[in-house]
């Protein structure tokens, strides 16, 4: 931290009874806290944040931010009513379910696997979800990677509360179509994925998960 930051770094002193310790510590203090993270994350730019491969072997520099420019909402977003409905009942169900997740043992997460060709709203919903979360988003492309070593690195470097967009799924099962269309994209032979990926899964072509 510079010394013109470190200069208008601000600080409180809390002074109190003793005989409200308990409810200082126990209720007061814990109030505080989750209302800053609340106030924090209210005015938290979202990013979309893309991998840097020239700093793979920097775990705090090996996602590259930009700001989007995605005006897509799901008040705005092209879709059917009741399966708008159904899919944003189902976020918030999972949003409020986070305590019970930790509780059984379970990681906090969902997803949902987007497939069609282009232009077919894909980016816009999960521009709309990353709006309607106030998340940021990790945009990653399987067939850039060489090893798992690589996935888990860039993995354990995605912040808590985020979106992580998986690219081209159906291409860590490699297929003739995988191979041409990617070719075709790239403009040069592809690199075969790692086999032991294969447990992502697959999806028609264009298919992306979060």
């Amino acid at each position: 931290m510079n010394s013109t930051l470190r200069s208008e770094v601000k600080s409180f002193e809390l002074t109190f009874h003793k005989t409200n310790r308990e409810m200082v510590i126990h209720s007061y203090l814990p109030h505080i806290a989750s209302q800053a993270k609340m106030r924090k994350q209210e005015n938290k730019t979202i990013k979309v944040f893309t991998v840097d491969y020239e700093n793979m072997y920097n775990i705090n520099d090996i996602w590259k931010p930009v700001t989007p420019d995605h005006p897509a909402t799901f008040a705005t977003l092209a879709m059917d009513v009741h399966q708008k409905d159904v899919i944003l009942k189902d976020v918030d169900r999972c949003l409020q379910r986070r305590k019970y997740y930790r509780k059984v043992g379970k990681a906090w997460k969902r997803g949902y696997m987007l497939y069609g060709p282009p232009g077919t709203g894909k980016s816009s919903f999960i521009a709309a979800m990353a709006s309607y979360l106030n998340f940021d988003v990790y945009d990653l492309e399987l067939m850039e990677l060489r090893q798992n070593s690589d996935l888990r690195k860039l993995l354990l470097a995605t912040a808590n509360k985020s979106i992580l967009v998986v690219k081209d799924i159906d291409c860590t099962i490699w297929t003739p179509a995988c191979w041409s269309s990617t070719s075709r994209r790239q403009g040069s032979t592809p690199r075969r994925p790692a086999a032991s990926w294969r447990h992502w899964g697959s999806s028609r072509r264009g298919g992306k998960w979060w």
